[in-house]
């Protein structure tokens, strides 16, 4: 009697010992796996090493139920997650813990200087009206971080088209009007669409001006920067001090270009206004399209 006692007492103590190794959630058991969190890893190509010296900005939003979201800025050499250059590839690779699930990644460098950040309204990117977008190259991607590592090669690409605009003038004058671009997209969402809001920017003067023979007319070149577009709605205008004279709907001339908004890197534009002759001609690639106008002082 005495000996089954003591033998169930010991089992008891057995099982004591044993509990928290069934009960206890932990990347130990095969079982809670899942529970684990994910080592994401980020490679960016040797390229991008430059980018990286400048700041790289990187974004995550999760859909598990702790709402899980992280933005960070990558500099090459001191960054605030793991990672560094391999002296092999050339590439540099920088890691996050993250929950596992699926995550939205955007990825996004500025020679301008941008840090996209989350707003209340899930916008990542956005452009104040009277700004010109920002000249980004981006990479947004959904990631399933479902395993115990995960590695996203990162490829960043052109996010922004950059509309050059020169004007002429046979005087060689100085052209006597604002030049104002509008549209209906005024940022991104951290899925790299483009997301819709009033876009509005005076074009500015650029560092080269056009000049020609003297047989030739000479000019002024201008210039602004827009965002990835969804529909055809872009608009020039020419705005006097009484308010806009003339307004050309360049998105409809863009679109029978065949340039394509879809495209990973975006193309520039280039246009030309003929202010001597009044007319203004808009060539894209080697599509050419010219149309009179007229402006009333």
């Amino acid at each position: 009697m005495f000996s089954e006692t003591w033998r169930f007492y010991k089992f008891l103590v057995l099982l004591s010992v044993l509990q928290p190794f069934f009960t206890c959630p932990g990347c130990s058991v095969k079982e809670d796996r899942d529970l684990c969190p994910c080592a994401l890893v980020l490679e960016f190509p040797r390229e991008d090493a430059e980018r990286l010296q400048d700041g790289v900005t990187v974004c995550m939003r999760g859909y598990s139920d702790d709402g899980f979201s992280l933005c960070d800025t990558l500099l090459a050499g001191r960054a605030a997650s793991s990672g560094g250059p391999d002296t092999v590839s050339g590439k540099w690779s920088y890691s996050y813990v993250v929950p596992k699930g699926d995550i939205d990644l955007a990825v996004a460098y500025s020679a301008d200087g941008l840090a996209g950040e989350l707003n209340s309204s899930g916008r990542w990117i956005e452009i104040d009206e009277g700004r010109p977008c920002p000249s980004i190259w981006t990479c947004c991607e959904k990631v399933s971080a479902r395993a115990d590592r995960v590695t996203v090669p990162v490829r960043l690409h052109k996010n922004f088209c950059r509309i050059d605009i020169q004007v002429r003038d046979v005087d060689g004058e100085e052209f006597p009007f604002k030049l104002r671009v509008r549209g209906n997209v005024n940022g991104y969402g951290l899925d790299g669409k483009p997301a819709r809001g009033a876009f509005l920017c005076d074009a500015e003067r650029s560092e080269t001006e056009s000049s020609g023979t003297a047989s030739e007319s000479t000019g002024y070149g201008y210039a602004v920067t827009v965002p990835r577009q969804t529909d055809d709605s872009l608009t020039l205008e020419i705005v006097t001090g009484d308010g806009v004279a003339k307004s050309f709907a360049i998105g409809n001339y863009i679109s029978a270009s065949g340039y394509d908004w879809t495209s990973a890197d975006l193309k520039d534009i280039c246009l030309e206004i003929d202010y001597a002759r009044t007319v203004i001609s808009f060539t894209i690639d080697k599509w050419t399209h010219s149309e009179q106008f007229e402006v009333v002082i």
